[in-house]
């Protein structure tokens, strides 16, 4: 049997398992999974890559997407082709930016020169908080922290933490505004509402359709 078809079996099995172990995970079509783990109610779009991470509950990742070491929120909406971890390469000192010459030797899918890791920078955790919305095509450079409730534009390019409920967009992505006055994010950041119990949620859903609302209300 070809390594490509048992590759592809493999990962259909990894994949039923996964769904029989979490609760109400969807996965679309092709999707890898590797060393993640998952809350409740999470869907994976088509052909997307879950690489060592985390995804909590109610929130979903859309199709040809790559997801590497990044913990993800509750009720997280993470649009088409996102990339997250990709890796970063020296810059500073180093006179390549080559894999090559600080990866150690063996190092897939390349075969390195260097005896071992000399730059210990290339992968860093990212962190997304919760209510956290990535639009189509953003790319999240290693190392950053997006908090709760903010906004990556479609097609940004993240690489310095996003503040909570702040709004950020472009190349590289920069600040725009706020969402909310500070009053009211104070609010929502107290009250983390996406702690709250999936029963009183769907029971006050509308509550969270009007921030003055749900403050009164709460």
């Amino acid at each position: 049997m070809k390594p490509k078809i048992v590759s592809t079996l493999w990962h259909s099995l990894y994949n039923l398992l996964m769904q029989l172990k979490y609760k109400q995970l969807t996965l679309g079509h092709s999707v890898k999974i590797v060393n993640s783990t998952f809350g409740h109610h999470v869907y994976i779009g088509d052909r997307t890559t879950i690489y060592r991470s985390h995804l909590d509950a109610c929130s979903y990742v859309g199709e040809n997407s790559f997801i590497n070491l990044t913990n993800i929120g509750k009720f997280c909406s993470i649009g088409p082709r996102v990339m997250m971890g990709m890796g970063n390469h020296p810059t500073r000192t180093f006179v390549t930016t080559s894999a090559y010459f600080y990866a150690p030797k063996g190092a897939k899918p390349f075969n390195c020169f260097a005896d071992k890791l000399y730059f210990e920078q290339e992968h860093q955790p990212i962190a997304i908080g919760h209510d956290v919305w990535v639009g189509a095509g953003a790319l999240l450079m290693d190392g950053v922290t997006v908090g709760h409730g903010a906004i990556i534009g479609a097609g940004a390019v993240l690489t310095k933490d996003a503040l909570p409920y702040g709004i950020y967009g472009g190349v590289p992505a920069k600040f725009i505004k706020f969402r909310f006055p500070d009053e009211d994010i104070a609010f929502l950041l107290q009250a983390q509402w996406w702690n709250r119990p999936m029963t009183w949620l769907r029971e006050n859903y509308c509550l969270l359709h009007d921030i003055q609302t749900f403050k009164s209300n709460t």
